[in-house]
């Protein structure tokens, strides 16, 4: 049977808001198209499954652990049957399952394969919706690849505006995370900017996810008015339909406080939503994971050793359930090791990480950031044991690399650490 598990009454809230807008069965546009037509034989199983893939769809957007389980029980019963639109809606639906727990790796697979499947049997908003959500499942450092296979997809894309403003909006979004991470802040900032279009036209169905544009298409708005108001409404869009502790709530209240100018002004406004993330939501752990460690360096920054151990352990909490960030984590446990007067461990640890992450000439501009931290990381190590010389050339180092990350792009998360940086080389 499925069901609803209590202890997810949050994201239940946004099954709910996210169910299909019945209005779409009495417009005709939304009722034409080519896709694949079930033989007489498949039809009355197509129905029942469908059926059933309604109900699991329930537990995908409530995000429950059971979710992903239940959705490969679909997709297996699907792929018995032999329909290519229904496998292909069940492998999305799945996709989507092992993304909302946190499992972008393994989401990967039935997300091309659903991409696969629902082109060549006509149905453009499955294969749309589904690359989309592939895109976000990607390595980050899968620029090529992911805007390969965009391009092709943008020109579905142009078939579907406005008979599913959602799948639309919803690829070009992630086409802009994928600009973005690229150091293609321009295009990123297009991408946003045409999937905001979109988005404000999509209401019920669609409307909380799409709160996400907004606050991406902050990141690369100067104007910091202008800024505030996407964070503003993006939260706003979410809060009065999910309340101020679903997680998507929480997400976007972090999304805000990352965008803050100043080291301060992030730590404040980011801690509270961190912290109750980990607490009541321990299945987003690989959010939590990237606000806490993000919290981590911004107390070292500011100077403030008992704040940067209590988010470093936030970092290594094992209550933290998905697919954690290993890097951070280990950087984490390198500082820890530092922040209780263990700089032998630390330099251990520290001097590991940079043999294995030392950055090359292609090195991504985000990933530069990991690299700078464990050298700032053996620069606090190297003062510790009195070596002003080791800790300079560390910082050095680091500062190296964050320059390089500030040429490719303005996030204040390169600006704060390249302040830090610089001072720790003095």
């Amino acid at each position: 049977m499925l069901a609803t598990d209590g202890s997810h009454l949050a994201d239940a809230l946004r099954a709910v808001q996210e169910l299909p807008d019945l209005a779409r069965c009495d417009d005709p546009a939304a009722l034409l198209t080519d896709i694949e037509e079930p033989t007489p034989a498949q039809r009355p199983t197509v129905g029942a499954l469908t059926a059933t893939l309604d109900r699991a769809r329930a537990e995908v957007e409530a995000a429950t652990p059971d979710a992903p389980a239940i959705t490969q029980g679909v997709v297996d019963e699907a792929r018995l049957l032999g329909y290519r639109p229904l496998l292909a809606a069940a492998l999305l639906l799945h996709g989507r399952a092992l993304l909302g727990t946190d499992q972008p790796t393994a989401a990967t697979a039935p997300l091309t394969e659903a991409v696969d499947l629902a082109i060549p049997a006509g149905d453009d908003d499955t294969a749309v919706e589904a690359y989309a959500r592939l895109l976000l499942a990607l390595p980050s450092d899968a620029h090529d690849v992911g805007m390969a296979g965009a391009r092709p997809l943008q020109g579905l894309a142009a078939r579907l505006e406005r008979r599913d403003p959602f799948a639309v909006a919803l690829l070009y979004n992630h086409i802009g995370v994928v600009e973005h991470r690229g150091g293609d802040v321009a295009a990123a900032r297009a991408a946003w900017t045409r999937a905001l279009e979109l988005a404000r036209a999509v209401d019920g169905a669609g409307a909380v996810e799409l709160a996400w544009v907004r606050s991406n298409l902050a990141l690369v708005t100067d104007d910091p008015a202008a800024r505030a108001r996407l964070h503003d409404e993006a939260e706003a869009v979410v809060r009065q339909r999910l309340g101020a502790d679903h997680p998507l709530t929480l997400e976007l209240a972090l999304a805000s406080a990352f965008a803050e100018p100043t080291t301060e002004a992030t730590r404040q406004r980011l801690r509270g939503p961190c912290t109750r993330l980990a607490t009541i939501h321990p299945e987003r752990g690989g959010r939590v994971v990237e606000c806490a460690y993000e919290l981590a360096i911004l107390d070292l920054a500011a100077g403030a050793p008992a704040d940067a151990a209590t988010s470093v352990a936030l970092v290594l909490s094992p209550t933290l359930i998905g697919e954690l960030d290993t890097t951070r984590v280990a950087i984490a446990r390198a500082y820890a090791a530092l922040l209780v007067g263990d700089a032998p461990t630390a330099t251990a640890g520290f001097t590991a990480l940079a043999a294995q992450r030392r950055p090359t000439a292609t090195t991504l501009w985000f990933a530069l950031l990991p690299a700078a931290d464990i050298e700032l990381g053996l620069a606090a190590c190297a003062r510790a044991r009195g070596d002003r010389l080791g800790a300079r050339a560390a910082a050095s180092r680091a500062v190296g690399y964050l320059e390089r990350a500030a040429a490719s792009s303005s996030a204040p998360a390169v600006t704060r650490r390249l302040v830090w940086a610089r001072a720790a080389g003095d």
